[in-house]
């Protein structure tokens, strides 16, 4: 349990970035108005939103998976999606977001799809009627190959979500089942394939690279069957053994051997050199997509846009103020029962921390972050500009035509180029 920190007076979002914790008590709604009006962010009212909905059911935990998740149970299924359309409301009603336009929806996890259908197009419709989305939203659900059913794309689509995205991870069956929690080839496949023919026509497909046993024949594998079957959009990470997860607990045992890093790098080359080859345009670090089809969702993230989350762990950023929800599905449910929102720690960021992360997500972004982002840092931030100055020197970093982007090499470093202008 965290330490309480004193809620009498709001914390002015002009100062040094100002972090509060809570106990489980939770906010009231008024509270969270208040500092999201101290943050800035209701003036002047020109802000759209992307909204993302945590889903916190899984029927196994992948080996992979750091996400906080809970065992798919009715009754813990029914309690999550009464408290997530109150929370819903909440934020509708009483926080004033209902007149903020929503441009996107991403509802992830977990694993969405483990829910039934009704339930899932049950939310959308509960967002629709409490927020004025978009006609032309992107209306985004994560999905498991194994539960893509034919009456569950069916009903997704009938509904209106638009954008299915797919996490496979690999095409080969020795890496799939070392993963553990992943479908078979042939069900990825049959469901993509019915995906497809029952109208999304945008479709996402994760892969996974720098496996444990993975090698550069079964990732070009991977990428082949990939392009068999032409998504709209792939994204393509690096395994990263992340604290919480079975991988970084067999790591920590000596029981797995952490990912090779040039392994990686090749593994990394090989997927773009494939993916643009196809016709795929690569616009962020790690992903491409057919052309109009870049992820609008998560383009937000990068560009420091407003976004809002929901459900247990979902995090929020609006104007100054960054906060997130308790990681606990039993709190997040009690908490909204007592008419509190479940949040568990508010960030409120200085100027220049603002300023410093528009850069850093932007950077991520093949196209970079133009002069005017950058500018106001250079001016007034000498040991800013001295830390730029060097990575530009040391080949990460390149500043042409009034933009600032990372170079090939920059982005295999992203990482460290993001702590060094943080």
């Amino acid at each position: 349990m965290r330490e309480s920190s004193p809620m009498s007076n709001s914390p002015s979002p002009n100062g040094p970035t100002l972090l509060l914790r809570y106990t489980d008590g939770g906010v009231t709604p008024t509270q969270l108005r208040e500092y999201i009006s101290d943050a800035g962010f209701f003036q002047p009212l020109r802000q759209t939103l992307g909204l993302y909905v945590h889903i916190p059911f899984c029927r196994t935990r992948c080996r992979f998976c750091s996400f906080y998740i809970e065992p798919h149970r009715v009754q813990q299924v029914r309690a999550f999606l009464q408290a997530a359309i109150q929370e819903i409301e909440y934020y509708a009603h009483h926080i004033g977001l209902r007149d903020v336009p929503v441009e996107t929806v991403y509802v992830g996890g977990g694993t969405p799809t483990t829910l039934h259908p009704q339930e899932l197009n049950g939310l959308l419709q509960a967002i629709r009627t409490a927020f004025m989305v978009r006609p032309w939203a992107e209306l985004c659900v994560e999905g498991h190959p194994a539960s893509l059913t034919l009456e569950m794309i069916s009903a997704l689509v009938k509904a209106g979500w638009n954008r299915l995205s797919l996490g496979v991870q690999s095409f080969d069956v020795r890496e799939l089942r070392m993963l553990g929690g992943r479908p078979s080839t042939r069900v990825t496949q049959q469901a993509l394939r019915l995906a497809k023919a029952v109208g999304f026509h945008n479709i996402n497909v994760d892969l996974m690279y720098g496996l444990p046993g993975q090698t550069l024949e079964t990732w070009r594998a991977s990428l082949e069957d990939l392009l068999a079957f032409a998504p709209t959009h792939c994204s393509c990470y690096a395994l990263t053994v992340e604290e919480g997860s079975i991988f970084f607990e067999e790591s920590t045992r000596g029981r797995m051997v952490e990912p090779d890093p040039a392994l990686q790098n090749a593994m990394e080359a090989m997927a773009s050199s494939a993916l643009q080859h196809a016709g795929y345009e690569q616009y962020e670090i790690s992903n491409f997509s057919q052309p109009g089809y870049a992820c609008r969702h998560n383009q937000r993230y990068w560009r420091d846009e407003p976004y809002l989350g929901l459900g247990p762990s979902a995090q929020s950023c609006l104007g100054s103020l960054r906060f997130g929800n308790v990681g606990n599905l039993s709190a997040y449910c009690s908490i909204l029962r007592n008419e509190r929102l479940p949040i568990d720690e508010l960030d409120f960021r200085s100027s220049e921390q603002v300023a410093r992360e528009t850069v850093v997500f932007g950077l991520r972004l093949l196209q970079g972050v133009p002069d005017k982002k950058v500018s106001p840092l250079l001016q007034a931030q000498t040991e800013w500009k001295r830390a730029l100055q060097s990575l530009k020197d040391e080949g990460l970093l390149v500043h042409e035509r009034g933009r600032l982007r990372l170079t090939a090499l920059g982005r295999r470093y992203a990482d460290t180029v993001a702590v060094a202008l943080l």
